[in-house]
């Protein structure tokens, strides 16, 4: 992941301005670590290319022997689900796949972790790839005149292919680049950036070869600069370096970081075999068969963590009596020792948690498990669970690292429960506040990091006796079974699927805007929320309120005003900076260049809504801001006497792994989001509200690497879309979770990336008729949603250890 995001949102753009990486930060060496990561995998996927390519076929049949990645499976016997939305032109049938008849009920797509082989899945229209009949024993074979066979470049000879690659994937000549300025700060070289010349590299140098690849990922993870890059392969040009790394064996090295989910995209025509499709989010009926128990190494201590509850010392008890270890760490104003087995925790700041793991003795005993019971405490005024996933990730920050090590040694469990209805909310009857939802997000994400921990997320009827809920946690604790996401109410167990959307063409009446409806947007005049607005002001002429964060552009220097192409701008740019006497920093051109960009697109979207026949306003406001946004909602409905309709598209991303992403970075994407919807449901006349669009994303409905603040983020729109919908019928309220998009601020660089994942983005067009349709003809009391192609490859992007 970079900073820039996936993103329904809309502000992809701003991401990097408002959320930044500093130079010498530990999350920016956590960022370059990141890019070794995905160096070394680059150069393992040159080596074996032919080996992965079968290897991950037999992933995603369910045959492998290893699979890294949770999979995607659809009941025995299912058929593939057919795209409800009509495409320009009719779409191809993939080889071998029976198409299910138009009067066959919709097959569920259900989304679980395996402990060891998969169930055979049957995966929804993915792209298509070419099977092999190459011998297994030929496939690591190097061809002649292969890089491993042609003499190693000299320090020199790598250095100058080093600054060449640098300037084809930033635009820049080599004379601007300083092989000691900062690579991202100053050169501008983002972790997408150095995927792509790192991994050309290294199809003409050995990078790893034999070589033990952890050791060589500690050694550069602190790099800053190209000269430092140039220096350690110099050392390995050296004979004593050759023989040192030799002696160790080698390991597999991670896969590169997930891209951005909304950016990482082709501007391809979408494949005729892998269309959009949309799901509906739905809890079904999932008993837990007779199933492999897990066994549990002994000595092995338990982290329990919630208030003093009837539930906590029902699962206590119970797993005391299964000869486990448990510690209580309980919420409270000091972090600090209460007895042997007792511990308190100040959830305020991770200063202030960082003290528990020596309290706990993580580095003697790590624990085998972290059982997070904080979305099913009761509330108070005190309590807010908007703080659950933020105390949550502070946790994982600091205990996450002993976790990871104890799942090596047969433990690493890490269990969520929550309290909503026993089916997260989707059944109606939720008596949790939405913002404990982001614990989920957090867990899913950690999922798709640490792929060698144990993820549960259990949600549970409020109902339930604490004695039979605990016995129900523990056997999920222990138990093999692989699906994630788990409910339990008095009727049975239930497990999170996605069954194709069956839309209703019968009621686009009862939605039609009349002319001067209000419609309130968040998210600015830019990017794909203002994508989706301009086809409501084409269709519908409403009066649009436009809230953003960026002021609003002013006139165009004329320097600039008639040039188009993107590099001839740099050049200009850079030449300014130069006439100004500054130095030429190329993450400064960048910067530049990039809300210059944004700028022009705000003005031409303004523009486009008046010329639709539309009015429109624009406010310049932080949604963060509770005290002026509710100010500015009282406004309107004073001024204007309604609201119509909203649609909630504001977002920021910076994307870090949970271990080097810092607690503010996770704030300011968390409540981007969160602070406002809430906002929304406590300020808005719901009783005249028509209908509520929150813009979330695959992120939150799958957990993704780097994004725990996102996915939690947009687990709470989810969730408080389950509750709107349900407490108010008439209202159409939906969270739609998109794929990516090939809008916004998408680069070559991403499409690349996801065209080797192949992952089809959503041409806009597609995506605005599906927007369309689910506002038209979506059914109610459907709120949760998921539209995207390509969902097999995105629900299985993994980083593998």
């Amino acid at each position: 992941m970079t900073s820039r995001e996936p993103l329904p949102a809309d502000l992809s753009g701003d991401a990097a301005m408002q959320v930044p990486a500093f130079p010498g930060s530990s999350s920016d060496m956590g960022d370059f670590h990141d890019t070794l990561k995905s160096l070394l995998a680059f150069q393992t996927e040159q080596q074996h290319v032919l080996r992965q390519f079968l290897d991950l076929q037999a992933q995603l049949a369910g045959i492998g022997p290893r699979l890294v990645a949770p999979p995607l499976v659809l009941p025995v016997g299912s058929t593939r689900p057919v795209n409800p939305m009509p495409e320009p032109r009719p779409q191809a049938t993939v080889a071998g796949l029976a198409t299910a008849p138009a009067s066959a009920a919709p097959s569920p797509i259900h989304i679980g972790k395996p402990a060891q082989a998969p169930i055979l899945p049957e995966l929804p229209a993915a792209v298509p790839l070419a099977a092999s009949s190459a011998p297994m024993t030929a496939l690591s074979a190097a061809p002649h005149g292969s890089p491993q066979e042609a003499r190693p470049a000299s320090t020199a000879e790598f250095s100058a292919e080093l600054l060449k690659a640098v300037s084809e994937r930033t635009g820049y000549p080599v004379d601007m680049l300083d092989m000691d300025a900062h690579m991202e700060a100053d050169l501008g070289i983002d972790s997408i950036k150095r995927i792509e010349i790192f991994s050309n590299l290294s199809q003409r140098h050995s990078l790893v070869g034999d070589r033990d690849e952890e050791k060589l990922i500690e050694e550069l993870s602190g790099f800053k600069t190209l000269r430092e890059v140039v220096a350690w392969y110099e050392r390995l040009l050296a004979p004593e370096a050759e023989s040192t790394v030799a002696e160790s064996p080698a390991k597999k090295a991670p896969a590169p970081l997930s891209s951005p989910d909304e950016e990482v995209e082709s501007r391809a025509a979408p494949a005729e075999s892998d269309p959009v499709l949309s799901y509906v989010v739905q809890a079904c009926d999932a008993p837990l068969d007779a199933d492999t128990t897990i066994a549990w190494p002994g000595g092995v201590p338990i982290v329990l963590v919630s208030k003093v509850s009837p539930l906590a010392i029902a699962l206590r008890e119970r797993l005391e009596e299964q000869g486990c270890q448990v510690r209580h760490v309980v919420p409270g104003a000091f972090t600090r020792a209460v007895d042997a087995s007792r511990l308190e925790v100040d959830l305020s700041s991770l200063d202030a948690v960082t003290p528990l793991a020596e309290l706990l003795r993580v580095d003697e005993t790590p624990p085998g498990a972290l059982i997070n019971l904080m979305g099913a405490d009761e509330g108070g005024p005190t309590w807010d669970h908007r703080n659950d996933a933020r105390a949550l990730f502070m946790l994982l920050k600091v205990l996450g690292p002993a976790l990871r090590r104890s799942a090596d040694a047969g433990a690493g469990r890490l269990i969520n429960v929550t309290s909503f209805d026993g089916r997260f909310g989707l059944a109606g009857g939720a008596h949790t506040a939405a913002g404990s939802a982001g614990t989920l997000g957090v867990v899913k994400s950690a999922a798709r990091e640490w792929a060698n921990v144990r993820v549960k997320c259990i949600d549970a009827a409020p109902a339930l006796d604490p004695a039979e809920l605990a016995a129900r946690i523990a056997r999920e604790m222990f138990s093999s079974n692989p699906d994630i996401e788990v409910g339990f109410d008095e009727d049975g167990r239930y497990r999170i699927d996605l069954v194709p959307r069956a839309r209703e063409h019968d009621n686009l009446g009862e939605f039609a805007l009349e002319p001067g409806s209000v419609v309130l947007v968040t998210g600015g005049a830019y990017g794909i929320t203002a994508n989706l607005a301009r086809m409501l002001a084409d269709k519908y002429h409403p009066h649009l309120v436009l809230v953003g964060r960026s002021p609003l552009p002013g006139d165009e220097d004329e320097l600039t005003r008639d040039v188009t192409d993107l590099q001839a701008l740099r050049q200009l740019l850079t030449e300014r900076f130069q006439s100004r006497h500054q130095k030429v920093r190329p993450a400064a051109v960048e910067a530049e260049l990039k809300q210059l960009l944004k700028e022009r697109e705000m003005a031409a979207n303004l523009a486009a809504f008046r010329n639709s026949g539309c009015t429109v306003e624009y406010h310049c406001l932080d949604v963060r801001d509770n005290e002026a946004f509710n100010a500015l909602l009282d406004e309107i409905y004073r001024r204007l006497g309604r609201i119509d309709g909203v649609i909630h598209g504001a977002g920021v991303i910076s994307d870090k792994l949970i271990l080097n992403k810092s607690v503010d970075t996770f704030d300011s994407v968390f409540d981007t989001k969160v602070v406002p919807a809430l906002t929304l449901a406590a300020r808005l006349d719901l009783a005249a509200l028509r209908f509520i669009v929150f813009l979330s994303s695959v992120a939150g409905r799958f957990g993704n690497i780097g994004q725990a603040d996102y996915s939690a983020a947009n687990e709470v729109l989810n969730k408080l879309a389950d509750q709107l919908s349900h407490a108010w019928p008439h209202l159409h309220a939906l969270s739609i979770n998109w794929g990516p998009w090939d809008a916004g601020m998408v680069n070559d660089d991403l499409r690349r990336l996801y065209a080797s994942r192949s992952i089809q983005p959503i041409a806009p067009a597609t995506g605005q008729r599906h927007f369309l349709d689910e506002l038209e003809h979506g059914p109610r009391r459907q709120p949760e949603i998921v539209i995207t192609s390509s969902i097999g490859q995105i629900a299985t992007l993994r980083l593998t250890n």
